[in-house]
């Protein structure tokens, strides 16, 4: 049934005309209908919020949609190009609007991706001063940082994001930073609360599989490494990473 609405959804939309295109647009505030968009594969999503910016092109919300679609078609497909459109759209939404909070959170996301790492704790800090209860600017200062050198203070970031959000993306990090200091134990434990947490996207499930397929190679323990990466391939087939790991 819910494939059954997206289709109907994406659909109508690219056949609406103008005034048809705002009333289903208004209607995706709904949370139920927002709930079915969540189920389409991302190239659908691409190709839907496209035509909402098509249809509403002075509305940047749906610009940044169509940029956090992009991001994630970089991390299915680790095809950069997708990163770049994201990059370029996030930049244009800047411009209209310099304190567009969601934009200014997705392009720590592509700045991370290039390794710009001092610019997404400087724009991960500053987010922090806008909204210090978001749990992902003190993940992604975390991850900033780590990669600097500066474990302690992304300990605490890490720390701070778990406190205000255990799920999928708290506890990866997490998992790692234990990894980086030769707890693998803990590591394993943590990646695994990380899966059964669960996300709406099934490739972000996959990426924590990997993950934990990685450490249990990098520890000696291969067989619970191939099961690892194989439960990532039923999760998202075809997935790359995993078959990298097998």
């Amino acid at each position: 049934m819910k494939t059954l609405i997206s289709t109907v959804l994406f659909a109508s939309l690219a056949m609406a005309q103008s005034s048809d295109a705002d009333r289903i647009l208004g209607a995706l505030s709904d949370r139920s209908l927002a709930e079915h968009v969540s189920g389409m594969s991302t190239d659908e999503r691409i190709a839907m919020y496209s035509l909402m910016v098509k249809t509403k092109g002075d509305d940047l919300h749906y610009q940044v949609l169509l940029a956090g679609a992009y991001i994630q078609k970089t991390r299915e497909t680790t095809d950069y190009s997708y990163l770049e459109r994201a990059a370029s759209i996030l930049d244009n939404v800047i411009s209209a609007d310099a304190n567009h909070y969601e934009a200014r959170r997705l392009l720590i996301e592509t700045q991370l991706e290039r390794h710009l790492f001092a610019k997404a704790a400087e724009s991960s800090r500053r987010l922090i001063k806008m909204d210090a209860a978001d749990p992902w600017n003190w993940g992604t200062l975390g991850d900033a940082l780590t990669e600097m050198g500066e474990y302690n203070d992304a300990a605490e970031a890490y720390q701070k994001m778990v406190t205000l959000r255990p799920d999928l993306a708290s506890y990866n990090r997490a998992s790692h930073f234990h990894f980086l200091f030769n707890d693998v134990p803990g590591a394993i434990d943590i990646m695994k609360k990380a899966i059964e947490a669960g996300s709406s996207s099934p490739e972000n499930v996959a990426w924590c599989m990997v993950d934990l397929g990685n450490i249990y190679f990098k520890a000696g323990q291969s067989k619970e490494a191939a099961q690892s990466f194989t439960n990532a391939l039923r999760t998202f087939r075809g997935y790359h990473p995993a078959y990298a790991g097998l």
